[in-house]
């Protein structure tokens, strides 16, 4: 078990770790155990050259994690939330198989997490075609010792999944089909998710002030009444995750939220930042792309 206010579970090697902090759901914290210990015969299965597959493959580690923890603690409310997360993404932001296979993509345009929200659901299309038992047959395919390396994102998955009787393209096939799916179920919440515009607004003491305006109300709080808005702030898109802050915001009008970023998280005048809905305190937030801004001289 581990302390730490920057993770809930970690992996390296054989070794993980999963945090305690303010953690009050047993199985929540089972389900971190099964994502990590995932993680941990990922490594195991591909003979640690799971670093091989680069950005091309860190969308299906950490999204056959995810789906791996909800099969062994299952919890169908939270996956559905997590779904939709991954739906909002797909659906809003055009997200395609190559934008999911580049994670530095994802990083510089919108959210490095879809990885594990949309890649959950890339790993179920995979498994609906190619059996319960896909996941660690391609990580052992990924594994084997005549594996070609240097490969781009669709030549690698195309080998992988050669290498285990699967085809790349029936799992897109299925991949986009599901989505489109889900989609058409949920309807009623595409509608009620709000969009999330705005930017910085004035100085307050040793606080930026940021507002965000919604183009319709924020979620109902009969549906969702955990509810909770954030901005995410980095300085450049090469930021490592660490380096994010992340502050929650307050509804201060009938389409209006405010952020206070403290002002020592920005070290110059230019900065980027995006803003988020978390629908459940499990499940994956949904972020709108982000945007680039300058600070007035104060």
């Amino acid at each position: 078990t581990d302390v730490s206010g920057h993770h809930e579970g970690i992996t390296s090697g054989s070794k993980l770790r999963v945090g305690l902090v303010s953690e009050h759901d047993d199985r929540h914290l089972v389900r971190t155990f099964a994502h990590e210990l995932t993680h941990a015969f990922q490594f195991q299965l591909t003979d640690q050259r799971i670093r091989d597959g680069g950005s091309v493959g860190q969308f299906f580690f950490e999204g056959s994690a995810e789906w791996f923890s909800f099969e062994a603690v299952p919890n169908e409310a939270v996956r559905l939330e997590n779904r939709r997360s991954a739906l909002a993404g797909w659906s809003r932001h055009r997200v395609e198989f190559q934008d999911l296979a580049d994670r530095g993509e994802l990083r510089a345009r919108f959210d490095p997490q879809l990885v594990y929200s949309l890649g959950e659901t890339w790993t179920a299309a995979l498994v609906d075609v190619c059996g319960r038992d896909a996941p660690g047959r391609a990580l052992r395919a990924m594994g084997r010792e005549n594996a070609p390396q240097g490969l781009g994102f669709r030549d690698f998955w195309q080998d992988t999944l050669q290498a285990v009787d699967c085809d790349l393209e029936a799992v897109l096939n299925q991949w986009e089909r599901s989505l489109g799916e889900l989609r058409e179920q949920e309807v009623e919440f595409l509608e009620m998710l709000p969009r999330m515009g705005g930017g910085f607004a004035s100085y307050e003491g040793y606080s930026l002030r940021f507002v965000a305006t919604l183009d319709r109300p924020p979620l109902p709080e009969e549906r969702y009444p955990r509810a909770q808005y954030y901005i995410r702030v980095r300085e450049n898109p090469n930021d490592s995750d660490a380096r994010q802050r992340v502050v929650r915001g307050r509804v201060v009008g009938e389409r209006r939220i405010e952020f206070r970023v403290p002002r020592v998280m920005v070290t110059g005048r230019e900065l980027q930042f995006q803003f988020g809905v978390e629908f459940h305190p499990e499940a994956w937030p949904y972020w709108e792309p982000w945007q680039w801004g300058v600070l007035p001289p104060q």
